[in-house]
This record gives C-alpha cells, structure tokens and sequence, in this order.
C-alpha cells in the first residue's frame, strides 16, 4: 500500500544520499524517480557509480510484511558534451535510457550511449544485409493521428475508440512532440474526480525513445532486437511523422527475401530473382492497392453504422500495401529506384 511505498521511498532516498559525494547533486524528480548529476564524472564512470547503487538497494530489505520486502532499482545515465545543449536534454538522454533498462527487464543500469551501438555482424553477412543504406524514412510507416496537449482525458477515450489504436504521439501548439499517451494511462487515472476533463498533458509520458527520419534502420533493429518496446517513434526536427515497428521490419525483410528469389512468392505471385519478376510483383501489389482504394472510397459512400472503424481498417490496409510498394520499389533496382519519395 501507500505507506509501504513511503517507507521504501524513504530508505532508498537515504541509502541515495549517504551513497552520493559532496559535489554530487542528489533529489527526487517525480514519483519513483530521482535524479543524481555527478560533476567530472563522464558516462563509464556514471554507470559504474550506477551499478554499484543498484547492488547496495538489491541488498537492503525493509521489515514492512511478514517476510522482509526487498527492492530493485532500474537506472539510466548519459553524459553531458558538446551535443548536450540544454540540461534538460541531458535529462531526457537520462531518462529514456531508464526507460530502456525498465522495458528490457528492471534491475539493470543502461547508458544512453549504449543506445546507439549497433550489433556487429561478420563482414560477410553485413555487405548482404538487406538493412545496409536503407533509413528510417523508407520504411516508417505515419501514425494514425496525433493528440494535441491540451486535449482531455474524454477527447482523447473518444479518439482512441474511434480509431481502434491504443496509443498516440501528443503534440504542443507548433506541432512539436511533446510525449505519448495510452489506453493504459487514462485507465490508471479515469476513476479519480474529475478525471474526464483533465488534459492529455497531465498523464501523459513526456519522455519517449525517438529516432529522426535519417537515422539508419540498422540502428533501429539493432535496438528493437534488445529491449521489450514493440516500436519507436520517427521524428522531422521535432515533429512525430511516423513509427518504425517490429512488424514494419519484418515486412521490409519479407519483401527483399522475396525479390531476391530467397522465399517464395506469395499468393501466387512469380518468383522475384529477376528484375522481371520483381516488377510482376511489385504491379500485383499496386493493383491490389487499387482494388483497396475502391473498397474504401465505396464504404466512404454507404451510410454505415460503424463507418469510421471501416475506413480506419481500410487505410491501415492501403498503408500497409504502400510500405510493401516502397520497399519493392527500392528493391527492384537498388542502384536505381523506381520511386523517389
């Protein structure tokens, strides 16, 4: 219960300070979180510092049940440089890390900087990786729609059911991302008084693992293959524009096995080992993104009781046709594609 939390809280936050040097700055950010700035200490020396807390709370035991109740504790560091503008920047980079290391399990210390390595692969394997060149723009797919900050919690039940989406990007008066909300935070807080009318920026998540339009997609997957989170959000100097997922790499692998000849075809379709049969391909996918079209501008035409749900299954059926004729685009030639987007 409440109480119980307070008493862990408080032993931690104390275990926190004694562990803290002179110089070091040491408080509570929010909730469950605290925030420490070691000065002239760089990111090795920060995550060595964080494991070391993390085994000193992994010991302490609090006499609160019949048994005594032990504790864990996720950290997150990152370094401030030259990239570093702004301590809240250095915050952020901070924060996501702690969300990684949270997503990927609890217990663990991650630095931001881990964030950007990339699994190595033999030199071989890595000239034939279908994801070499390849960045987060060709295969992103958009996002439904976004939420403004200033929307409430009931516009925002309203959207998401309408939708059929359980989470959404939120954005401030200029476009710019401001955090993610889901489904599962309005139920956290939809029994609380008054709960309906509060706005979307009063729960939602401020911090969210981003990666901008020309980061490699190798990055990506590399980073998706370590943690729990099922998709990142792409960004435009600021602004959400789209998703990378794991189901949008595995379709863009799908699509470059199939036209180089390594699986076969589906629904009939030739085998795509040569650039003829990839453009067979390629032309069955945009009939069928033709024939999808018509479906939906005929539902568009009927007066349906659930007419939005329909076209939302539509779309993100004619969205899904558009990323295979992207990714075949690119692969039919790729010294020369067919599309420039």
């Amino acid at each position: 219960g409440h109480p119980a939390g307070d008493e862990v809280l408080k032993g931690v936050a104390g275990q926190l300070a004694g562990y803290c040097r002179s110089s070091d700055i040491c408080c509570r950010y929010g909730g469950e979180e605290f925030c420490v700035l070691l000065p002239e200490t760089d990111e090795s020396g920060a995550a060595a510092w964080a494991e070391q807390f993390r085994k000193l709370a992994a010991s302490l035991e609090f006499p609160l049940a019949r048994e005594p109740l032990r504790v864990t504790v996720s950290l997150g560091t990152a370094e401030y440089s030259d990239e570093v503008a702004t301590v809240e920047t250095l915050i952020d980079r901070a924060d996501q890390a702690l969300l990684v290391a949270k997503q990927s399990g609890r217990d663990r210390v991650v630095r931001y900087s881990s964030l950007c390595d990339e699994l190595s692969l033999p030199e071989a394997e890595a000239l034939a990786c279908p994801l070499q060149g390849v960045t987060a723009r060709d295969v992103m797919a958009s996002p439904v729609a976004t939420l403004r900050d200033t929307a409430t919690m009931a516009q925002a039940a309203e959207f998401f059911s309408h939708y059929r989406i359980a989470s959404a990007p939120v954005v401030d008066a200029s476009g710019a991302l401001a955090g993610i909300v889901s489904e599962k935070d309005l139920l956290a807080v939809m029994l609380l008084p008054d709960a309906w009318n509060r706005t979307i920026a009063e729960i939602m998540k401020p911090n969210v693992v981003t990666y901008d339009e020309g980061t490699p997609v190798k990055k990506i997957y590399d980073f998706l293959c370590r943690v729990s989170i099922r998709r990142v959000l792409i960004t435009r100097e600021g602004r959400p524009t789209g998703v990378v997922g794991r189901a949008d790499l595995l379709r863009w692998f799908h699509c470059w096995l199939q036209l180089h000849g390594r699986v076969p075809a589906s629904q009939g379709s030739p085998a795509a080992a040569t650039t003829a049969g990839a453009l067979s391909q390629l032309h069955q996918t945009v009939d069928a993104l033709v024939r999808e079209a018509a479906t939906l501008k005929n539902n568009l035409l009927r007066d349906q009781e659930y007419l939005i749900p329909s076209l939302v299954d539509g779309a993100s059926r004619m969205q899904e046709l558009l990323l295979d004729v992207l990714s075949q685009s690119r692969l039919v030639d790729e010294q020369q594609p067919l599309f420039t987007i």
